[in-house]
């Protein structure tokens, strides 16, 4: 499995969205690549990184008045708990838990991209648009 930002594949052209989406998948593999003493503040460090980004897609949702944006916060709710599943997980003593939810999290992530984060991305593409010249670029 590929591990890496693929700009044909992962990019939205849509300014801080790509820029947190990067950091997301670096974080995810520093996760999945972890050893057994950097586990836990790697995937800390992941939950923290998702947390706020998370918070952040939620403004740009509301801001661009995304439809069906309940979806889109479902699975965010989603990887959030698969995440504190796993910081429990580690905490309870079960090395691993963060690396195997790390190699999980790219198939999920890909996922989610290209679906829910690319539709919120069309909506803040369009509602620029619809503002007219001068609107500044998306992110």
């Amino acid at each position: 499995m590929q591990m890496e930002w693929d700009f044909t594949r992962h990019a939205l052209l849509a300014g801080a969205m790509d820029d947190a989406h990067q950091v997301s998948i670096r974080l995810i593999r520093r996760l999945a690549l972890a050893a057994d003493a950097d586990e836990p503040l790697c995937l800390e460090q992941l939950l923290l990184h998702c947390e706020e980004h998370f918070m952040q897609e939620k403004a740009w949702m509301d801001d661009s008045a995304m439809p069906l944006s309940e979806r889109h916060l479902r699975d965010h709710a989603a990887i959030h708990a698969m995440l504190i599943n796993a910081r429990d997980e580690l905490r309870a003593g079960k090395a691993g838990a963060g690396r195997k939810l790390g190699t999980e999290l790219f198939a999920l992530f890909d996922r989610h991209f290209a679906t829910y984060d690319a539709a919120l991305a069309l909506c803040m593409l369009q509602k620029r648009h619809a503002a007219g010249p001068g609107i500044p670029a998306v992110g």
